[in-house]
């Protein structure tokens, strides 16, 4: 499973530049704070716990996302009554994601909430390994399918008239039935509020290829800047 989570998180970000939740059906939410390893969120707490007030930006428009490893999944569809639609994924780690009224989700005047961060370092209050949640993408319904191994596909019956782009809705109101179903490793359908993925931010020192003074008295933390953080960060 370790495989699957790396090849769909490294998917998510090359296409949309921001983290995967993991497992799928886990929810973040803004200002949430935690430990990022291997690229995993995992919450222990929030800012409210540490009294810093944060402001949210207006939600943007919404609008859908549709995603797929296109060379390495395959869809046909078999006109019958019922219709069925095959979905065929060429590899391991193979994903199939629908996202439906997205919105993106973000922090708001990240210089304030710098300047709280820095103060609670000074009296010790912060861990710097802490980490931020600072966007979140949230979306309802959303399919996402990940394929466990080569080869693995599933069938599904359809009502009349769905096209298959819009597979989602008739999935999460139960008139879709799987037929057959095999080597699918996630299958998460749900008509509830998910946030398939995230931006994080971390108080960090911007790295320096020249070396720095270091004061042997303790750490200085007037180099250290709230920065969003990439992929190759891990």
């Amino acid at each position: 499973m370790a495989s699957i989570s790396r090849a769909y998180m490294q998917q998510i970000y090359q296409q949309f530049q921001m983290f995967a939740t993991w497992p799928t059906q886990s929810v973040v939410n803004l200002g949430d704070v935690g430990v990022m390893k291997d690229r995993l969120f995992r919450k222990v707490s929030h800012l409210d716990d540490f009294n810093v007030r944060f402001k949210v930006e207006p939600v943007g428009p919404e609008a859908d996302q549709n995603y797929t490893t296109s060379s390495q999944i395959s869809v046909s569809t078999s006109i019958g009554q019922p219709p069925v639609v095959g979905i065929t994924f060429g590899t391991e780690g193979s994903t199939y994601l629908q996202a439906r009224n997205c919105r993106r989700e973000s922090l708001g005047n990240l210089l304030e909430l710098e300047r709280s961060l820095l103060e609670l370092y000074r009296r010790s209050e912060w861990n710097p390994e802490h980490v931020i949640i600072t966007s979140v993408l949230r979306a309802s319904p959303t399919i996402i399918l990940i394929a466990g191994s080569g080869g693995g596909s599933i069938e599904l019956s359809l009502p009349a008239g769905v096209i298959i782009d819009e597979l989602v809705y008739p999935w999460v109101s139960g008139s879709v039935a799987i037929k057959k179903e095999s080597g699918i490793s996630v299958r998460h359908v749900t008509k509830h509020d998910t946030t398939p993925w995230f931006g994080a931010s971390q108080l960090r020192r911007p790295f320096r290829k020249e070396p720095t003074l270091q004061f042997l008295s303790g750490d200085d933390e007037s180099d250290m800047a709230l920065e969003t953080l990439k992929w190759d960060d891990f």
